[in-house]
């Protein structure tokens, strides 16, 4: 039960979010090490991306990005 309620509430953490989702631990990883025990960080809301309407999941260059664009934007993409 603490493994459930902890994976709820650090899966919409800003470590596990963002980058669209780049540092989320490998399951094998996050068991190993406990990391139902880490504390949970309150989740960051973004905003809105910066070029659709989509949920922002990070930010590039002080813009929001959904993980699309955030995407596009670690290439260099505008």
């Amino acid at each position: 039960m603490q493994i459930v309620k902890a994976m709820t509430e650090q899966r919409v953490c800003e470590q596990w979010t963002k980058d669209g989702g780049k540092f989320i631990p490998h399951p094998a990883t996050w068991l190993n090490r406990k990391g139902w025990l880490d504390e949970v960080q309150e989740p960051v809301d973004y905003g809105r991306c910066h070029y659709c309407p989509a949920d922002a999941v990070g930010t590039k260059n002080d813009l929001p990005h959904c993980a699309r664009h955030l995407d596009f934007a670690k290439q260099g993409a505008r």
